[in-house]
């Protein structure tokens, strides 16, 4: 099997593949516990799963997370990040109650974010594949047809 047809969803061939950033809120150091980095590790895995996201990897550092994902096409990747975040929190306070105390509006991540996209080909693949497959004609009229007026 290729890899077009892996990547096959209703009406369209695609990846939407993705690297999300998010910080704890004031940059608090909340996963320098063991115990409470585990407990982060599984809340954002339980978030994904129940939102159809596919963690290809993920890390959590002292005080952000990197999350590498594959979203359903559908999803926009900002969308997908904010569940994630959002689950994931809740998940959090609700094992670790004492974070409470630390968050007492109960928001654990920063609203910042950081997301960029991860695709299976370079830039330079993409700019060959138009240039070899979509050249433009020599007789090409930029105008649309039907279009009067002035001579360009």
């Amino acid at each position: 099997m290729n890899i077009y047809q892996s990547n096959r969803h209703a009406h369209s061939v695609g990846w939407s593949t993705w690297h999300f950033e998010c910080c704890t809120k004031y940059r608090y150091k909340v996963f320098s516990n063991h115990y409470i980095k585990n407990i982060c590790f599984i809340a954002i895995q339980e978030a994904a799963r129940r939102h159809k996201i596919d963690i290809i990897d993920s890390e959590v550092d002292v005080d952000h997370v990197h999350v590498i994902a594959s979203l359903p096409m559908s999803m926009a990747p900002t969308v997908a990040l904010n569940r994630l975040k959002g689950l994931s929190a809740k998940i959090i306070f609700d094992l670790v109650p004492n974070l409470g105390k630390l968050y007492k509006k109960g928001h654990l991540w920063s609203s910042g974010k950081f997301c960029a996209s991860i695709g299976h080909i370079t830039l330079d693949k993409a700019k060959k594949y138009l240039e070899d497959h979509h050249a433009k004609a020599s007789n090409w009229n930029p105008r649309p047809l039907g279009w009067g007026g002035c001579q360009i």
